[in-house]
């Protein structure tokens, strides 16, 4: 991917939400915390997105978000894309669906993470199955 997708993609994630480490103490680990803004996406940053997802190879794969109020997307890289090892996503991008704009839902981009390539590698990365939207909320 050209470093124009890549820092687009970098800008709009840094809108969207931010990660920050935090320490578990019950299993005594780092645990990674996500906190999503406020920020809505506009039509022409979610269908460029989907564009670049499109024509790089990358994984859109959706999640369960905010213990199962809200659906959320991962889009990503395969990364460490070696034999005998299992490789790794590098999250590039993250957002969850009361961030898209009016018209864009897990209907309308499905379009997107169900299409064959996905879905390849989807299974390549060792994610299981895209399921339905209920699978993805409570």
């Amino acid at each position: 991917m050209d470093k124009k997708n890549l820092k687009f993609l970098k800008t709009l994630n840094d809108k969207l939400g931010r990660s920050s480490k935090s320490w578990d103490n019950k299993f005594c680990r780092e645990i990674e915390i996500y906190e999503y803004t406020h920020y809505k996406m506009k039509r022409g940053e979610i269908q460029k997105t989907l564009d670049i997802i499109c024509n790089n190879d990358l994984i859109m794969y959706p999640i369960n978000t905010n213990w199962g109020f809200s659906i959320g997307y991962l889009i990503g890289s395969i990364e460490n894309d070696a034999p005998g090892i299992k490789p790794e996503i590098n999250t590039l991008l993250q957002f969850i669906e009361k961030q898209l704009p009016k018209g864009y839902n897990f209907e309308k981009l499905s379009e997107t993470f169900k299409r064959p390539r996905n879905l390849e590698l989807v299974a390549y990365s060792g994610l299981d199955p895209i399921g339905n939207k209920s699978d993805y909320e409570y």
